[in-house]
């Protein structure tokens, strides 16, 4: 865990509003060869998209992309996701892969030493992340999307201005040393709900505002309306345009 060694120790990435109390809950995992090459991390305080704020942090590696375009540029408006729409059976496959995996002999010693325990548990747990990733590479399939598909309906519209308010409140209580009470507290939690509401609107009507979006472009630009209109329809927006 790259992070605990480098960020510091008072460091949250998790605040809860129902029990009032911050934890560390993220971590950025890798191996030894990469911890050399890993710098300048630190939590996003300021990001207030969700109750967990990310973790960032610089790479200095040199990367080889054979996936080129026509004329060798990299297209990276387009990546690889998992479809989770089309995942079928994995956590049964989980379980049916993890039932052949031997578990190490029980220790009931503090802080044992034992090299032949040490090695039990390193081999149980390369046997639970290869079953883990079998399980991926079985039952969740990839697919290749524009970046802008991650792009939130009615952002600029319904949620900008209540993320930049969250924002706002939430660095000013940090400010003042995170009170549990007081004007402060009641303004962040208050403009966080706001926000979560107002982002869980456009999430659950994405249809209905990227067809208001297209209707609303048709007056600036009729030809570029009709454009994104046959772009929608690929993407199975169809039922509202």
């Amino acid at each position: 865990m790259a992070d605990i060694s480098i960020v510091d120790v008072s460091s949250y990435t998790y605040v809860s509003d129902c029990h009032n109390a911050t934890s560390w809950l993220d971590h950025i995992v890798i191996n030894n060869n990469l911890h050399n090459v890993v710098s300048g991390m630190s939590v996003e305080y300021d990001v207030a998209s969700s109750d967990h704020r990310p973790l960032t942090f610089e790479l200095a590696a040199t990367v080889i992309n054979n996936n080129s375009g026509v004329n060798g540029s990299i297209d990276y408006d387009v990546v690889t996701v998992s479809d989770w729409d089309a995942c079928s059976n994995y956590a049964t496959g989980v379980d049916t892969l993890l039932r052949n995996t031997t578990m190490p002999p029980l220790c009931y010693v503090n802080n044992c030493t034992d090299h032949d325990h040490n090695m039990h548990i390193i081999n149980y747990y390369e046997s639970i992340s290869h079953c883990i990733r079998e399980a991926m590479l079985r039952f969740i399939p990839s697919k290749r999307i524009k970046n802008r598909e991650y792009s939130v309906a009615g952002w600029n519209d319904i949620v900008a201005d209540k993320h930049e308010a969250a924002r706002r409140a939430f660095l000013e209580w940090v400010s003042d040393g995170k009170p549990r009470t007081g004007y402060l507290y009641e303004i962040m939690k208050r403009t966080r709900a706001q926000f979560k509401l107002a982002l869980r609107y456009c999430r659950n009507n994405k249809e209905v505002l990227e067809s208001n979006a297209l209707a609303r472009s048709y007056l600036s630009d009729k030809r570029d309306c009709w454009k994104n209109v046959k772009k929608a329809s690929k993407h199975k927006v169809t039922n509202k345009v």
